[in-house]
Formats: structure tokens, C-alpha cells, sequence
């Protein structure tokens, strides 16, 4: 006889008898990137414009072509970082990602912070007093991996796995805020054209 089904919650924390849903933590965690992301470029272009004194229309364009540039840098670092991940395992991600520069390194530590928070919502991390935060500067957060992560097969290839699947649809929801971007950069575009054939311009 099989045992009976354990309790399928989706909670991110999970119970010693529940099963945790990676797909949904990685979602979730990916979700929470592209939002950081906008709220830091939003917050830039917030401050630039109290700095620059322009008009509404101006920082509007400003904040626009921030998220934009965020959104852009987000998706192309997370690429990269997927790309070491698995090609050179977790470590080696995690200190490509604490030697960014330029526009990268606005970005990353949005990333690393949601793979932060990853570790907390797994059971062999919950509680642990080490854990890595958003702040902590890379000699800490590379102590942890190599001590905490990196010392048990199993937990590695959560992460691993964890990760992974959270830096791919990171990935594609950035290139699907640009495409959405786009096409209503386009619905515009057509409507102003209509509104010009309308006019007799």
C-alpha cells in the first residue's frame, strides 16, 4: 500500500511535512527582481529630477528610458549569471555576480539579494544566523557558500536547481517587460499615425 499524499500547500515556507514548490518560489523570487529593478530606476529618475529641474514631460522620458536600461541590464546579467551557473556551479555565479561593473553593477545586487532570500525559504538554511542579507559585502556572502552551501551534495543541487530556475524566468520576464514595452510603443505609434491620416496630415 502507498503512503497517503503529504499536504501540498504552496506556502514558500514550508512544514518538515509539506512539500516546498520550487516553480512557484522561483516565480515569485524572479517576479520580485523585475520589480526591484523598476523601483531602483524609478527611484534614480525620481531623484535625478529634483537634481535637474525638469519638466513633467522630460522626467517622464528619463524615467522611461531608465527602466528601460535596468530592465535591459537585468536581463542581460541574468543571462550571464545563468550561463556561469551552470556552466560552473554556484560559487563561481555567485562571485561573478559580486564582481559586476558599470551598468551591471547597479543591477546585481537586486539579483543576489532575491538569491538571498532564496536560501531562506529552504529548510536546511531556515534559521541559520549566517545567512547572507541584501548588504553584506562578498568576502561574508562567499564565507557562507563555501561553509553552509557547498558542504552537503543534496543542498547544492537544491540551490542549484533553485537558482536556475529562478534566474530563467527572471530572464524571460524581463524580455517580456521589453516585448510589452515595445508593443505598446508600437500601439502608439499606430494610433498617432491614424490620428495624423484622420487630420488630412
Amino acid at each position: 500500500m502507498s503512503n497517503p499524499p503529504q499536504n501540498l500547500d504552496n506556502n514558500f515556507n514550508s512544514a518538515p511535512d509539506q512539500t516546498l514548490n520550487l516553480d512557484r518560489l522561483a516565480a515569485g523570487l524572479s517576479q520580485d527582481m523585475i520589480i526591484k529593478v523598476r523601483e531602483k530606476a524609478e527611484k534614480e529618475a525620481e531623484e535625478k529630477q529634483k537634481k535637474d529641474r525638469k519638466s513633467p514631460e522630460e522626467a517622464e522620458k528619463i524615467r522611461r528610458a531608465l527602466i528601460d536600461r535596468r530592465t535591459e541590464t537585468l536581463e542581460r546579467l541574468v543571462t550571464k549569471a545563468l550561463g556561469v551557473l551552470q556552466e560552473q556551479g554556484v560559487y563561481a555565479m555567485m562571485l561573478f555576480l559580486f564582481s559586476r561593473t558599470s551598468d551591471e553593477k547597479e543591477v546585481a545586487p537586486l539579483i543576489r539579494a532575491q538569491l538571498f532570500q532564496a536560501l531562506k525559504e529552504l529548510p536546511a538554511f531556515e534559521g541559520l544566523p549566517n545567512l547572507p542579507q541584501a548588504g553584506d559585502d562578498a568576502q561574508k556572502a562567499l564565507k557562507f557558500y563555501v561553509d553552509d552551501v557547498l558542504g552537503d551534495l543534496d543542498d547544492l543541487l537544491l540551490v542549484r536547481e533553485l537558482y536556475e530556475q529562478t534566474l530563467i524566468y527572471a530572464r524571460y520576464s524581463a524580455k517580456a517587460a521589453k516585448t510589452a514595452k515595445a508593443a505598446a510603443s508600437a500601439a502608439a505609434s499606430s494610433a498617432s499615425a491614424a490620428d495624423l491620416r484622420a487630420s488630412g496630415g
